[in-house]
């Protein structure tokens, strides 16, 4: 053993020559007396600088074969440690591993970048599906237009992630960023190109400024610095870029014990750590003792650090008088010189909140606002895997004053602040900021309230800023969007169809006004696919981060409506059913109607103890049901104190369900039993039933050829036809677009021969689609805008959807979808590709015999 522990030391003394003299290194045991086991570390000074990357990878490719399995882990971690990586002031070095591409040509070239001498560069690591990136390539383009003194002075140099030229191409020449230096990484994401790697990038957008001598003076986020005024001051001089690096400096520890000492007091330490294991806490307590020494060249050990014991804890406060006893003994026991708390956490979840709820009413009731809270406590039933599973959760309702939304980011700042100084763990502060999150319900406005004029917005293709304001005697309807939401997409193609086709009858009664949440550069792309609409509807952009009006209006998801009559009142806000029908109701003064189920008396505590005895029994009537059937009640009760005992008071019931036509009679039959314990209009029901449909098996005759189908074939669920696979996967290449294709409708392909009928029947009648399809001539997109289930690559060509996966209500996570590669893989059932993908994918609902809906063109995520 004491060899294998050696053999790192050995290793690094053979390597010196590779390492250079100005790092030092030390190495560190951590003794962990309660574990009673040892960790070696080499630790660095720092790292090889960027300009010996050679060095380093000779050092890296080393053998290490004939390490011990816990020498070669240290020495492993100490190359890492060692790794080149950039900072202020070094050289940037040549890019390798790329292709550039030639915006008068249009064609892709293998290349490399090296920055040139005597010019300032800005280098862009960025990709087409990056949202954020797309403004600062915007700037980029922008910056070069516009400042025309540059050039010969200046370069931009973007390189990109993508994993294919031809996003990268279409993007620039769409968005016209012919200016800038355009570059791909052959390998998109490459985390083994050195450019990434010693750039650290965790993340894109991410931009390297360098000054004339190729050195970096910036590296992060482009929105952290002003790049214009950076670079005229790297064009009008010609200093250098200092380093900017601070190496570890390995201090000797005056204060360290004897060696004999050490040696003692790490027997005595291994006795006393089954008093901790005595103690059973539920956090954590460790005893930590370390030693280091200095690696020299010619071998020599110098002892940089012997401690004593080192004490970290972090408990819950119910264990507090454990730990603090655990604390007076150890300092009896060994004497307070040799015992060091490094760390000390005591837990208090609910001291924290208590505090910052106190906290919070104070900072409102310096603005002379009134906040308070009652308990609410909700039993949940929810129905799982044959029986219903039971739930508590208590929680703070709060209630709370009108107030200004002015005061509301004041509050937000003041109220952050004492969070993070209350509490350390993130998670935490996060759960403790939703209190605020809450108090915004005050400055919102409702149904019922005046509109208020929406300010810092700028014009579509303007830098002139707009006040949404409202004009007596017209409709107001405003549409908050994102060019990334689909749904949002969807809703705008649609509006703005529906004030065209109503132009005549509405005139200017109506007005319609989209507010984005993102910038115009980003979503233009998006608006220039409905030009049309621009005559319909008036397009406004935010000026600014965290608009004040979204807080307003209540903006958490969209898209969010919000609706105003002739008289500037608000009549809906969030979503809209019909708002064609809300409209016209508006123009002819019709209130909507409000259907509100009329809730009876409610119930005593006794019957709601029968209902919860009878819901923990086994409901046979729906106790079969597949997943994808969904059933949830809640008993909700107040909860107040009397004489220190807690009083329960039922508020409501609650009940809802997804279930599908054929499960409907006998959840009806069960609900009978409830409503026989407490009377149904005691209840707020929500019932939705999904329709569903059936894959015919085997097939029939193909449509197209009148052959057989076959084992695997193609079904329509729009026509009830059958086509056989070469039919329905022949492509004709001489044309464009869905003419490629001779079946051109959705089809589900059936993965035959079926063993599991049941992968057939009772499909959710949504996952069909709508069977959209791109105009005739138009070259429409085969990359969808997904990424596989099976590779996790956006790769180009017809999409497939597991119908079959995750039943039920669509979720929010989306669909389980797969390339072309991954499907053909998987149309091979019992090959080891498929079997592969099938075990990964498998609590999804994926089998081998799952039948998944194609897709040919790119319309949408939700679109098809």
């Amino acid at each position: 053993m004491a060899k294998q522990q050696k053999a790192d030391v050995l290793f690094v003394q053979n390597s010196f020559d590779l390492i250079p003299e100005d790092i030092k290194l030390s190495v560190q045991s951590i003794i962990d007396v309660n574990e009673n086991k040892t960790l070696r570390t080499v630790k660095v000074s720092s790292q090889f600088p960027v300009s010996k990357f050679n060095t380093y990878q000779e050092l890296k490719n080393k053998d290490l074969s004939n390490l011990g399995e816990e020498a070669k882990e240290v020495i492993e971690k100490l190359i890492v440690s060692l790794k080149p990586q950039y900072e202020i002031g070094d050289k940037f070095q040549k890019v390798v591993g790329l292709h550039s591409f030639d915006s008068q040509s249009n064609a892709w070239v293998e290349a490399e970048f090296q920055p040139l001498e005597g010019v300032v560069t800005l280098v862009d690591f960025w990709a087409t599906w990056c949202g954020p990136c797309q403004k600062p390539m915007e700037h980029n383009q922008k910056l070069l237009e516009e400042n025309y003194q540059w050039e010969g002075k200046v370069q931009i140099v973007g390189l990109s992630v993508d994993d294919d030229n031809d996003s990268v191409q279409k993007r620039i020449l769409d968005k016209k960023w012919t200016s800038v230096r355009h570059f791909r990484f052959n390998n998109g994401w490459d985390k083994d190109n050195f450019a990434i790697q010693a750039s650290k990038i965790r993340g894109i957008p991410f931009v390297t400024l360098l000054n004339k001598h190729c050195e970096i003076v910036y590296k992060g986020h482009p929105s952290k610095v002003d790049l214009k005024t950076k670079i005229d001051e790297l064009i009008a001089s010609e200093a250098h870029q200092e380093r900017v690096f601070e190496p570890t400096q390995f201090q000797k520890d005056d204060k360290q014990l004897e060696k004999q000492k050490q040696k003692e007091l790490i027997k005595n330490a291994k006795e006393f750590s089954q008093k901790v294991k005595d103690a059973k806490l539920e956090g954590s307590y460790e005893i930590k003792i370390v030693k280091e020494y200095l690696l020299n060249r010619g071998g020599a050990k110098e002892f940089i650090k012997r401690t004593g014991l080192q004490v970290s804890y972090e408990v819950n406060i119910k264990e507090k008088q454990q730990v603090e006893a655990l604390n007076q003994q150890l300092k009896e026991t060994f004497g307070e010189d040799v015992v060091q708390f490094t760390k000390q956490v005591i837990n208090d979840p609910e001291g924290a909140k208590t505090r910052s709820k106190e906290k919070l009413q104070q900072l409102f009731k310096e603005h002379n606002v009134n906040l308070s809270y009652e308990t609410q406590r909700t039993q949940s039933f929810v129905f799982k895997n044959g029986q219903f599973v039971e739930s508590t959760r208590s929680e703070d309702k709060l209630q709370i004053d009108k107030y200004p939304a002015t005061i509301y980011k004041t509050i937000v700042e003041k109220f952050t602040e004492f969070v993070q100084q209350e509490v350390q763990d993130e998670e935490q502060q996060e759960s403790l900021l939703e209190l605020v999150e809450q108090s915004k319900s005050g400055c919102q406005l409702v149904v019922g309230d005046q509109f208020q004029t929406i300010t810092n917005y700028k014009k579509i293709f303007s830098t002139d800023l707009v006040e949404v304001k409202h004009q007596q005697g017209q409709i107001l309807v405003i549409d908050y969007w994102a060019h990334w939401c689909g749904p949002c997409r969807t809703g705008l193609t649609k509006n703005y169809k529906i004030v065209k086709q109503n132009k005549e009858q509405w005139g200017d009664k109506v007005r319609f006004v989209a507010l984005s949440l993102q910038s115009e550069a980003e979503s233009l792309e998006f608006l220039k696919t409905i030009e049309e609409s621009f005559a319909h509807i008036e397009y406004h952009f935010p000026t600014k981060e965290n608009q004040e009006d979204q807080d307003i209006y209540g903006v958490r998801y969209i898209p969010h409506y919000v609706v105003v009559n002739q008289q500037g009142i608000i009549k809906n806000v969030g979503s809209v059913a019909n708002l064609e029908e809300t409209v016209n109701n508006l123009l002819a003064n019709k209130e909507p109607i409000q259907i509100e189920q009329q809730v009876g008396a409610k119930p005593s505590l006794e019957q709601s103890q029968q209902l919860i005895a009878f819901l923990k029994q086994v409901p046979e009537e729906i106790k079969e049901f597949q997943p994808g059937f969904e059933f949830k009640i809640q008993i909700v009760s107040d909860v107040t104190q009397a004489e220190g005992q807690e009083q329960l008071s039922i508020k409501s019931l609650n009940y809802n369900y997804f279930a599908r036509e054929k499960q409907v009679e006998q959840l009806n039959a069960y609900l009978q039993k409830i409503f026989a314990i407490i009377p149904e209009d005691q209840f707020k029901g929500e019932k939705e039933v999904g329709k569903t449909f059936d894959i015919p098996y085997p097939g029939g005759a193909c449509v197209l050829c009148n052959q057989q189908s076959g084992d695997q074939y193609y079904w329509s669920p729009f026509k009830n036809e059958f086509v056989c696979a070469a039919c329905a996967e022949f492509v004709d290449n001489e044309k464009v677009g869905i003419e490629r294709y001779k079946y051109q409708d959705s089809l589900i392909f059936v993965n035959g021969p079926i063993e599991d009928l049941k992968q057939l029947q009772e499909i959710d009648d949504y996952k069909k689609g709508k069977n959209l399809k791109p105009e005739v001539g138009v070259a429409a997109s085969q990359r969808h805008s997904m990424r596989c289930n099976g590779c996790n690559v956006n790769a180009e060509g017809p999409r497939y959807i597991g119908i079959k996966c995750r039943p039920g209500k669509l979720r929010g996570d989306g669909y389980i979808d797969y390339c072309t590669g991954c499907f053909n893989n998987l149309r091979n059932k019992n090959s080891e590709e498929a079997q592969k993908i099938i075990k990964a994918d498998e609590a999804e609902g994926v089998t081998k015999d799952s039948p998944y809906l194609r897709i040919l063109f790119n319309l949408g995520y939700y679109e098809f």
